[in-house]
């Protein structure tokens, strides 16, 4: 692919490990076969090579690599926050800024998750998963911002630290960017299509909670859990925890907490009718992930979206 356009595009054509990463991959074959996947559009790794290239980063990297195993890890902060400052501070291409205005405006308004889509498939399913950043902005410039900010997840203290552990300090990793409309859920959360603990394939677990599912991430609620049986969706098991806050978009656009009233806040986050529906929609995507799959959900006027798509990893 050739010229700033290829590096911007709708997420259906996303479907390139090495442009896109995994996330947008997994995305792009997800809208592909019919799923309900919010609309979106992917800025390909090579925007983030050539961003480094112009930030000096190869330098920086190699006293980075320089630096002997035996030191400190405490040595290597100034240098990864080096590299962070020159990512930051060099100006996004002009011409790549446009291509991204363009499918932002195509979108329409409203506000959107700024995703990183890490090109090595050892970080997203093995240790480093979660490592790498996701904002949720209400407009284009800070759009522009989050881009910057996801090319540096890629130099983070621990992010680092996990690819050396991994072996994958000399690996050739970037970063591909997914800009998503950001659903306003009245439910989120995450279904494992087997037992996440014991690879059991019999339990279906249903994770959930009010507003965002970044609310779980956060640690700023205990989500509700749901067991189902594969053969018949039977509803099996409950555990039901008070959510006394929930995230959620405010008239800006932007992601906010408040209060659940406590009658709310002590019930189930979603129905046994919405518990089976998203689970039936979580077994169908394992044709996709050739197995048992982790699948993150948001539910919508009566609606439940895909974000997220990835092979199961027991026992993590």
């Amino acid at each position: 692919m050739t010229g700033h356009d290829a590096k911007v595009v709708p997420i259906g054509d996303a479907d390139d490990l090495v442009l896109y990463g995994t996330k947008a991959q997994s995305l792009a074959r997800l809208a592909t076969a019919g799923f309900p996947v919010p609309q979106a559009f992917c800025i390909s790794a090579d925007a983030c090579r050539e961003h480094s290239d112009r930030a000096g980063v190869a330098a920086l990297t190699a006293i980075l690599r320089g630096v002997p195993a035996s030191a400190p890890a405490v040595t290597l902060t100034p240098i990864l926050q080096r590299i962070r400052s020159s990512v930051i501070h060099t100006p996004l291409d002009g011409a790549l800024v446009d291509s991204v205005q363009a499918a932002f405006d195509k979108m329409g308004p409203g506000a959107v998750s700024v995703r990183s889509s890490v090109t090595a498939p050892d970080m997203v399913t093995g240790p480093l998963v979660g490592r790498h950043g996701t904002y949720f902005v209400p407009g284009f410039q800070e759009v522009l911002h989050a881009i910057t900010h996801c090319w540096t997840s890629l130099w983070g203290d621990l992010s680092w630290r996990d690819r050396e552990a991994a072996g994958l300090a000399d690996a050739d990793v970037s970063v591909a960017v997914v800009v998503q409309r950001l659903i306003s859920a009245t439910s989120s959360g995450v279904v494992f299509t087997a037992d996440p603990a014991t690879g059991d394939r019999d339990r279906i677990i249903v994770e959930s909670c009010y507003g965002l599912g970044e609310a779980i991430v956060a640690g700023k609620v205990k989500p509700d859990r749901f067991t189902l049986t594969r053969a018949d969706l039977a509803l099996t098991y409950s555990d039901v925890h008070p959510k006394p806050v929930h995230l959620v978009l405010d008239e800006g656009g932007r992601v906010v907490q408040r209060i659940v009233p406590p009658d709310q806040a002590a019930a189930a986050s979603v129905t046994p009718y919405e518990v089976r529906e998203i689970a039936a929609l979580a077994l169908n995507v394992e044709d996709l992930t050739d197995g048992p799959a982790c699948v993150e959900w948001a539910r919508a006027a009566g609606v439940t979206w895909l974000l997220q798509a990835r092979p199961l990893i027991v026992g993590r």
